[in-house]
């Protein structure tokens, strides 16, 4: 993601961030999908850090 920030920032058209917007979106949906399919895996006993917290 920073490499395409890069390119993004030194190209002539750097106002249009859609790409990165969109690499950003599926970046954190992986990482959600991993987290609960872990958990799901686990049978549930996978807790994380703020989860404790509550």
């Amino acid at each position: 993601m920073a490499a395409m920030g890069e390119r993004l920032i030194s190209s002539s058209s750097n106002g249009d961030w859609s790409d990165v917007d969109q690499a950003e979106k599926a970046l954190e949906q992986a990482i959600i999908d991993a987290y609960w399919n872990k958990k799901m895996q686990d049978g549930g006993t996978l807790v994380c850090e703020i989860e404790k917290e509550t």
